[in-house]
């Protein structure tokens, strides 16, 4: 069991990068079932993403599920969802444009 109750600047990059992964796999996996035959081609991409997110575990239940002391503090998952977000924003404006 890990204990995330202290304040790092460690955490936010570790819980945004969890995030973002989360996002994208779950993305992945809606225009994989969206468009027809393309899952086979994205197979590869959704089963890594698929194993990142189930690495990242450990702290999407710190961030979410806990409610003891070991809990991650609330100021960083909300740092970690803005940041997660505004790089999404980034990267859909650089791939559509």
């Amino acid at each position: 069991m890990f204990d995330f109750g202290v304040e790092s600047p460690f955490f936010v990059v570790l819980g945004t990068a969890a995030i973002v992964n989360l996002s994208s796999f779950v993305i992945g996996i809606a225009r994989a079932a969206r468009i027809k035959g393309v899952f086979n081609e994205m197979f590869v991409h959704l089963f890594l993403s698929g194993f990142i997110v189930t690495n990242c575990l450990p702290i999407y239940e710190a961030m979410f599920l806990r409610k003891d002391g070991g809990k991650m503090l609330g100021n960083v998952t909300l740092i970690s969802i803005l940041v997660a977000g505004f790089l999404h924003l980034i990267g859909y404006f650089i791939f559509t444009i």
